[in-house]
């Protein structure tokens, strides 16, 4: 059986029995039901947690949890106090950007969101998660035993479609409501192949959160930092700053300073006080690339960060940071932690939402000519050309079955190179020899016919495009070569 936990808020008005010189637990309170009648063995349920709203040490809310556990032993239950105030239970949006990442950590479970405790907007805001997150939740409400002429509690399962379209639900500010559309997207993303599109689907979902730090792998050039960007605009944060920093440029000494600042003559070279990016981005986002490449003592630093939420800047005090981590890595960081290379609890800290984006070559041959038209049309904008560059029949073909290891970074490149050179139709001799001979590496079928025709593509390129030299040298007649080139 999937393991399961079942997530609640507290309800003072329902949890207790309010008398005139004490209060105590009311057992017929929501909270307290759900432990008596169906928090049992055959359910599944390895936990409870219970949410406060309290940003501090509660009394009467440390009474309930310590009143559940002594009444049933042997139920897990955990208290989360989320820091809301008076005026924020009944508002969608700060309940919502708290309560997320307690959401993202478990989504290894089946989640159940028990509606029946807590503000009506909490309750919306369970079912916005529910539609929105494509986490294994179910929502869950029960009745009062008093009011059930069997003196027992029901339950039900509220059994929503969850919504396809793309971001159902985005919290704006005046609790505005409004639907994604592909010209909320980045710039160079406007035509998204979908595979690309999965992929800032759930970006977008992960966006709505004001935490939870984010992962985001894929190879280079496969446009990491604009899905760090793109979530940065479309999250509550998007007012705040962004800054983005390659954790791979720097040095362990050189790393720190930068991220999280120095004083004025705190070592040698540190001429002025500087402000680390970690208190620049203070409120907004902060982008760590190349997370990979960074030293076990980093790690740990950073770690340590996530943990309190506070940086020691060299030389001065230790200072409170609001700052929503995004990283990036082009490696497996599941293999560097087997090897030994990064901190399993760094990862499981750092891995609150995990997006992957495709390499070119994986989105397939169909995202490959929309990209190439859409930098085409890009770049003869850019270069004030009157009409767009053609491609050779032959030429398309071989570019389209290239694998663009540099990904879209290289097609844009590519493209770009044959403006730069003036080109008005692009032929095979136009490719830059790199591409050539990365066509040879990335032969993938063993089927006979290919590696033929792949040979003889090899044979054509260095007799430098003669077909009775490459005729010759193969000991074959000119129309084999013309037939496996499509030169006929």
């Amino acid at each position: 059986m999937q393991p399961k936990v079942v997530i609640s808020w507290w309800a003072p008005l329902s949890d207790f029995e309010r008398e005139k010189k004490r209060s105590q637990i009311n057992k017929f309170g929501p909270n307290y039901e759900l432990h008596q009648y169906f928090f049992s063995e055959s359910e599944g349920y390895e936990k409870h947690i219970i949410l406060c709203s309290k940003a501090q040490e509660n009394t009467a809310f440390e009474f309930l949890l310590n009143t559940l556990r002594r009444d049933f032993p042997g139920h897990q239950i955990e208290g989360r106090y989320m820091g809301l105030n008076e005026e924020e239970i009944i508002d969608f949006a700060p309940i919502k950007a708290k309560v997320e990442p307690v959401l993202f950590e478990h989504r290894d479970y089946q989640i159940d969101l028990f509606f029946s405790p807590g503000t009506s907007a909490m309750s919306v805001v369970w079912f916005m998660l529910h539609q929105q997150l494509g986490l294994r939740t179910c929502l869950l409400q029960t009745t009062k035993s008093q009011d059930s002429p069997q003196q027992q509690p029901r339950r039900k399962f509220l059994n929503i479609e969850r919504a396809t379209e793309l971001g159902s639900f985005i919290l704006k500010e005046g609790r505005s409501r409004q639907e994604m559309s592909r010209s909320q997207l980045p710039e160079d993303h406007v035509l998204l192949s979908p595979a690309l599109e999965r992929v800032y689907n759930q970006a977008f979902k992960v966006a709505q959160a004001e935490r939870g730090t984010i992962i985001i792998q894929g190879a280079s050039g496969s446009g990491k930092e604009l899905l760090a960007q793109f979530i940065h605009n479309k999250s509550p944060r998007s007012k705040q700053p962004f800054i983005a920093v390659n954790c791979a440029a720097f040095s362990d000494s050189l790393l720190e300073s930068r991220l999280f600042g120095h004083a004025k003559g705190s070592f040698t070279g540190a001429s002025q006080e500087h402000k680390g990016y970690f208190e620049q981005a203070n409120k907004g986002s902060i982008f760590l690339d190349e997370i990979g490449d960074i030293s076990p003592q980093m790690q740990q630093t950073l770690l340590r960060v996530l943990q309190s939420g506070e940086i020691a800047p060299i030389g001065q005090q230790i200072r409170k940071v609001d700052v929503r981590i995004i990283v990036a890595t082009n490696q497996d960081l599941v293999q560097l932690c087997q090897e030994g290379k990064f901190r399993w609890d760094l990862y499981y800290r750092l891995a609150i939402a995990e997006l992957e984006l495709p390499s070119l070559d994986e989105q397939g041959q169909a995202a490959k000519e929309l990209y190439l038209k859409h930098f085409v049309d890009k770049k003869q904008q850019l270069y004030c050309r009157q009409k767009p560059i053609q491609f050779e029949k032959k030429a398309y073909k071989e570019l389209l079955s290239y694998r663009f290891p540099g990904n879209i970074r290289e097609l844009e490149s590519l493209v770009e190179r044959f403006y730069v050179l003036g080109l008005e139709e692009v032929t095979r001799q136009d490719f830059p020899k790199r591409l050539h001979l990365m066509q040879q590496l990335f032969l993938d079928s063993l089927r006979l016919e290919d590696v033929k025709a792949q040979h003889i593509k090899m044979v054509y390129e260095r007799m430098q495009g003669n077909q009775t030299a490459t005729a010759r040298v193969l000991g074959v007649a000119i129309n084999t070569i013309r037939k496996y080139l499509d030169l006929s």
